[in-house]
């Protein structure tokens, strides 16, 4: 029997076609990112018709690696692989491990004895995380049944100091930032300070996005969100109109009247969406800088955002509905850090 093949139908599905005993057999799954590991399924279902055993203890951790490598982790960014050739390193003493024989005590003195060593927060984080992913992999492939030794709480893994706080930018520093920095960068920013808006729908904010909502208000209409390079819907499909102070809106709409209604507003030189990370890293950040403005990162403006709408007496609700989310205590779980000197007021301004 030959390997299965996935190729993609008329519809947009995806189909894994091998054919046994002269009979073609078809397995079809929706059309989803996430297909290579439908890919991986069929490979192991084949395999078994095959009579080739393949049980979880003939798997160990390095072959698993290898096989998500192979599948998946080279159809990735550059930088993500590099990111995982990097986590790899501190596992692949593990390597010759079988799945059902790494327990939550390997891990946990793995994880002490690079805290000891002085590897920091994000290090340590991605290690683990690489980890609780193979481990995701594997059960997806149907290799491992058991439950992830990487998930959960391990006693006496102090991480957190060396996390990086939120940074909570007050109105004043906003609106410096928007008028100091370049237009183009301006606008970006004041679309996560003045909008709440996530990088990935930031990115893929067209021109006619800039408008008003059913109320005659001046608004943007969020309709799109990029995820792992594939435009969708926003995250948890929650498409909205959020409105923005008039002189912000006025700014968008002038820099959007200069391209065509269709094109992103922020696009690279091919006209694609940008990649915000390192929009962020490599042109922002050293703007700000120059300025002199706080070290912020995207998801900071969020918070920005709904600490200065919940300090003029937004209601969670609304502040939830503006921001996408699935539900009110995640805004105030994540997203609020209500300042003692709040005050009230109507509107503001830029």
């Amino acid at each position: 029997m030959q390997q299965p093949t996935p190729h993609r139908a008329r519809n947009g599905n995806w189909k894994v076609k091998y054919r046994r005993d002269g009979q073609q057999t078809s397995y079809t799954w929706p059309n989803s990112k996430h297909w290579p590991i439908e890919r991986a399924k069929a490979e192991v279902n084949a395999m078994f018709i095959e009579g080739v055993a393949l049980g979880a203890c003939n798997k160990t951790l390095g072959d698993v690696y290898e096989h998500w490598y192979q599948h998946i982790g080279s159809e990735m960014r550059k930088s993500t692989q590099s990111a995982a050739r990097a986590s790899w390193r501190y596992l692949e003493a593990y390597g010759d491990t079988p799945l059902s024989g790494l327990t939550r005590s390997m891990v946990h003195r793995l994880l002490l004895t690079m805290q000891r060593a002085g590897k920091s927060y994000y290090t340590i984080q991605s290690v683990r995380s690489r980890l609780t992913a193979l481990y995701n992999y594997a059960m997806n492939c149907e290799w491992y049944s058991g439950k992830n030794p990487a998930v959960g709480r391990f006693s006496g893994l102090d991480i957190s100091s060396d996390r990086r706080p939120k940074t909570v930018l007050t109105e004043q520093q906003l609106r410096d930032i928007v008028h100091k920095l370049p237009r183009r960068q301006a606008l970006m920013i004041g679309c996560g300070g003045y909008a709440g808006m996530r990088p990935g729908e930031i990115a893929v904010l067209r021109c006619r996005s800039v408008g008003h909502n059913s109320e005659g208000e001046s608004a943007i209409l969020v309709r799109e969100g990029i995820y792992k390079g594939v435009i969708e819907t926003p995250k948890h499909g929650h498409m909205r109109d959020i409105v923005v102070p008039p002189k912000f809106w006025q700014m968008l709409r002038e820099y959007a009247d200069g391209h065509a209604e269709n094109a992103f507003l922020f696009a690279s030189r091919s006209g694609r969406p940008l990649c915000m990370q390192t929009e962020m890293r490599r042109i922002i950040r050293p703007m700000l800088v120059e300025i002199g403005a706080p070290r912020i990162t995207w998801r900071d403006l969020r918070y920005t955002y709904t600490t200065i709408h919940r300090d003029h007496g937004v209601s969670v609700e609304a502040m939830q509905a503006q921001l996408g989310h699935s539900s009110a205590s995640t805004t105030l779980r994540h997203y609020s850090k209500l300042r003692v000197n709040a005050k009230k007021i109507a509107e503001h301004d830029i």
